[in-house]
Formats: structure tokens, C-alpha cells, sequence
């Protein structure tokens, strides 16, 4: 059930239609054609459950980038955040590339370097409470990205802020 019975065709007149040959169908006026094709469909959709639809903000990349700036720490995968805003996982690589020419993991990684930078300067957090507090899974993966957007190490960074060197 969803399905249409032979019964529910009789009752509703739809079985007429069902008898109806090619030739008889091809014969029939359109206006008859059409009465019986919204008949069909009215029924098919009395059947069907229909599900709400989340409410449209006009902006999906507006939603995919407040589910990041939220989520950023915790480990993410494109499924799940295509699964979490409720798009599909292709369409938000297609909104990153096509809005901000940045990858979505590339722009996960800005996010996490961001607060690192901030907790480098500002707390007396090891780098690598930092990295796992940020979201990164080790202190390898932390550091390389770090290079990558800062031109230098975590550590680097903290000394060049004035602070001293952790032990």
C-alpha cells in the first residue's frame, strides 16, 4: 500500500480506463484524457503519505555555513553535514566551490585554525589540548594544517606572540 487494488479501480471508475486499449485512448478527446489522468493521479496521491517539507530559508549557503561555524570541533564528514542541513552531499560541494572557491574542508580547517590561533595567543592550553579542543584527530594533522595557513608551527606562533615556549 501505495498500491492501487483492482477493487479501488472498479469503485472509482478508474477501471474503465484500465480496459481501455491503446486505439481507444489514442481516440479519445484530450479534455477526457486529462479528466482521467487527474482521476489516476488523485488517487495515487490519496495514497501516498506525504511528508512536510522543511521550512526554506532562500539561502542555502547561509545554512551550510551556520551548521560549520557550530559544528567545526566535532569530527565531520560530508555525509553528515549534507545529512544535517538536508542537502545533498554533491550540492555542497557544488554551493563551496561555486559561492566561496574554497573546498568545505578546506574551509572546516580555516575555521579550526582560526580559534587554534586565538587559543595559541590567548590560553595556556598545550598545542595539543589545542588541536584536539579545535577538532583536529592528531597532533601531525593539526601541525601540517597550521603550517599550511600560518607559514609557521603552532609553537612558532605562540613565541613570536611573546608567550614562552611550553615545556
Amino acid at each position: 500500500d501505495p498500491v492501487l487494488h483492482k477493487s479501488q479501480w472498479e469503485q472509482s471508475g478508474i477501471g474503465l480506463l484500465m480496459e481501455m486499449g491503446y486505439g481507444e485512448w489514442a481516440a479519445a478527446d484530450a479534455g477526457l484524457q486529462q479528466g482521467y489522468v487527474l482521476m489516476i493521479m488523485g488517487k495515487l496521491l490519496a495514497k501516498v503519505p506525504l511528508i512536510p517539507a522543511r521550512p526554506v530559508s532562500g539561502d542555502a549557503l547561509q545554512e551550510i555555513l551556520v551548521y560549520l561555524n557550530q559544528h567545526y570541533r566535532e569530527p565531520l564528514s560530508r555525509a553528515e553535514i549534507a545529512s544535517a542541513v538536508g542537502y545533498h552531499e554533491s550540492y555542497l560541494s557544488h554551493v563551496f566551490s561555486e559561492k566561496l572557491h574554497i573546498t568545505m574542508k578546506d574551509y572546516i580547517t580555516s575555521l579550526r585554525i582560526r580559534e587554534a590561533s586565538h587559543l595559541l595567543r590567548n590560553s595556556d592550553m598545550s598545542v595539543t589540548e589545542i588541536s584536539t579542543v579545535v577538532g583536529f584527530g592528531s597532533i601531525r594533522s593539526f601541525n601540517r594544517a597550521f603550517v599550511k595557513i600560518a607559514n609557521c608551527t603552532p609553537t612558532e606562533y605562540r613565541i613570536a606572540d611573546g608567550r614562552p615556549m611550553e615545556t
